[in-house]
């Protein structure tokens, strides 16, 4: 909202100025805000200049349209439309153009209906309401150059309305740090940094649900001084000091940025907030392995190419200078199981060497301790040799430990002991923590967030990760064997997480061995989820009852799923449970076993078994099993169009023919386990 108020000054220059690098912002992806005009008060030629020359400037220009504040589905513009004749063409097409709302300069103004807006009141605001009398605009600021119901000079000897004054004298605010609840009222140290006129208005204005709140404001430019303003001498009407001024823009003086994260939470206030999504699923990140283990995990963005370069004229002599961002961060993700949290961030182009102090470092918050750095009590530093994570400790860093990382083209992940972050609890399997990146940001000066370097998230936000591990460890990867980003990988992990198949071993999977029939009838009754306590007298002579197989064995001989293969020379069931499963006896098992079910998992009929070149070596008995498999998509062909009926299958194609079975059946009860138990 662009103040044209005095004269006929539209301040052309600076708001084209605006406008292009909000267009350009938005090319990057960057959100910008959009823009309105404030015109003058009360004299009608001026209004009437001002208004013709804006539409003239900015608003015939459909480049600028998407920058434009709509308001009732028109651009909005602050001024008294009466100075406009509907009489001329030209102002009647400007008044159609614009939704007007006429400004109102009075700090003072009773509640009102008449589509006015104010810009500045003292407590309690004037409530600008509709028709109906529910509020359309309320005004917040941050001080106000009053006295009563006076327009006074910011340093009036009487005392303006600055940052610490509030209507109400017995008016506070309360709010948690470092464990202890502060509250905040006249009394309080340097209240100057607390906002109570802010805080004061901002709860007026919620408590009013307005549909539009105008806040006073975020930079007031210049800070004009007359030899006497509204009786005052040498008088400052607008900005005077640090208590006696307007501005919400962070500075590099005492108020840093308190204005505007105080603006920042207010909003989300009065506008609401998303609330983190919570995360369930526990994941073990193999560090080094291949960076698809992350796909699925949680990501937080990060604004690209928000940090460009500085090089331009300042005030008299002053010049400004920095260098563009170093590492452009675009993304972070973050997962937890029961012994880690693992970080991962990710750089648009090519990391740079890893040195210097303020290289790429991870601050953690995970208690509310005033033994902190600006809240953090963890931070992760690295070099070229090793990542640390350190403590904060009586207002300096100790190292803790040496983390485990790995390094990337463009990423960095470490894997950080939970026990370390004080996120090891007995009977505890979830956490939940704040957690901020930057680069090339001192470790010493906070502020240097939004001058150097990049950030993630911007400013001095943070982002919260919470997870209450309610669904258990599923994505858990054992295996040392088993590389993530690998053809196999989903389908043994996701056989593993549903307890379909474990591993040879503790921490191997064996995915290149050949799969016995004893081992492959194992794996359908646990797709099956059969109750085998019952099959204890077996059928087949090379079967010993009581052995890990027997029971599954005997129960897809009963249940008609296999006859078994063959008989010895007494006439004895034979079931060659040490037999490699061919791939004609898996596709054989998996179509007598949905046939007998009646899952109706079938195909469309338009398999042409003849079309692969081996197709004669199918035997008679799986010919139907073959085609059924292949019509659904059990089974492909092996290369060189030949389909190997007859090849043994490894434990890593069974994994896939369990999983994509059990997908296309989709009736088959998943229930995961939980390896934590």
């Amino acid at each position: 909202m662009l103040d044209c108020t005095n004269g006929i000054y539209t301040w052309t220059a600076a708001y084209n100025a605006i406008a292009e690098v909000y267009l350009e912002a938005r090319e990057d992806g960057v959100d910008t805000p959009q823009i309105a005009f404030m015109c003058n008060f009360v004299i009608a030629n001026e209004i009437r200049q001002e208004v013709k020359a804006l539409y003239t400037d900015f608003y015939s220009n459909e480049k600028y349209a998407d920058l434009w504040f709509r308001w009732d589905d028109k651009p909005l513009m602050l001024a008294d439309k009466s100075a406009l004749s509907a009489a001329d063409l030209n102002d009647a097409a400007i008044l159609d153009f614009f939704t007007f709302r006429k400004p109102d300069p009075f700090y003072f103004t009773k509640d009102t209906t008449n589509e006015r807006w104010g810009w500045l009141s003292t407590n309690p605001q004037t409530l600008y309401k509709n028709e109906d009398g529910t509020v359309e605009q309320v005004t917040v600021g941050v001080a106000q150059n009053a006295y009563k119901n006076e327009l006074v000079a910011m340093n009036d000897p009487r005392g303006a309305y600055g940052r610490s004054h509030t209507n109400d004298e017995n008016f506070s605010y309360s709010y948690t740090y470092g464990g202890e609840q502060i509250t905040v009222n006249g009394d309080i140290e340097n209240s100057t940094y607390y906002g109570l006129n802010f805080q004061e208005q901002w709860d007026y204005a919620i408590a009013h649900d307005p549909e539009f709140i105008f806040v006073t404001g975020w930079n007031e430019w210049v800070a004009n001084r007359y030899e006497s303003w509204q009786g005052t001498e040498n008088g400052f009407p607008d900005t005077f000091n640090d208590e006696y001024s307007r501005d919400i823009e962070p500075t590099k003086g005492n108020l840093k940025d308190y204005y505007y994260t105080q603006l920042a939470i207010n909003i989300r206030r009065f506008k609401g907030v998303e609330k983190s999504d919570i995360e369930h699923d526990l994941v073990s990140i193999r560090v080094g392995d291949s960076l698809s283990q992350w796909d699925n995990v949680k990501s937080y963005s990060d604004y690209v190419d928000d940090y460009a370069g500085r090089d331009a004229t300042g005030y008299g002599n002053l010049y400004h200078a920095n260098d563009p961002v170093r590492n452009d961060i675009v993304t972070t993700k973050v997962a937890l199981d029961e012994d880690n949290v693992y970080f991962y961030v990710e750089c648009r182009e090519e990391l740079t060497e890893p040195k210097g102090g303020d290289w790429m470092t991870l601050y953690i918050d995970t208690a509310d301790s005033v033994d902190s750095y600006e809240g953090f009590e963890y931070k992760i530093k690295s070099n070229k040799n090793m990542s640390g994570l350190y403590v904060m400790e009586n207002d300096d860093w100790r190292k803790i430990c040496e983390l485990e990382r790995d390094i990337g083209e463009k990423t960095i992940v470490f894997a950080v002991p939970r026990a370390e972050l004080g996120l090891l609890e007995e009977g505890k399997v979830g956490a939940s923590f704040s957690f901020k990146w930057t680069d090339d940001v001192s470790g010493s000066n906070i502020m240097e967030v939004y001058t150097k370097g990049d950030t993630a998230p911007g400013s001095r936000f943070a982002y919260y990760y919470e997870n209450d591990g309610k669904a258990g460890n599923y994505t858990r990867n054992p295996f040392e064997d088993v590389l993530y980003g690998k053809w196999y990988t989903a389908s043994i992990l996701y056989c593993y997480r549903y307890g379909f198949m474990a591993g040879v071993s503790e921490n191997t999977f064996g995915y290149k061995e050949n799969v016995n029939r004893a081992m492959f009838v194992t794996v359908l009754s646990k797709i099956d989820s059969a109750d085998l306590s019952q099959y204890n007298e077996m059928s087949f002579a090379d079967v010993e009852p009581g052995k890990w197989y027997s029971a599954a064995i005997e129960w897809a001989y009963q249940n008609g799923y296999t006859s078994g293969a063959g008989s010895d020379a007494n006439g004895n069931l034979l079931f060659g449970r040490k037999a490699d499963v061919s791939r004609e006896q898996l596709a054989t098992f998996f179509y007598t076993y949905n046939r007998l079910k009646g899952f109706g998992v079938y195909g469309d009929g338009e398999a042409d078994m003849e079309s692969f070149a081996d197709h004669d070596t199918i035997h008679a008995w799986a010919l139907e099993g073959m085609t059924w498999a292949v019509d659904v998509g059990l089974l492909s062909g092996t290369g060189n169009n030949n389909l190997s009926p007859r090849a043994s299958a490894p434990r890593s194609n069974i994994a896939l023919m369990v999983m994509n079975y059990v997908e296309m059946v989709k009736s088959i009860p998943v229930n995961p386990i939980d390896p934590l138990l």
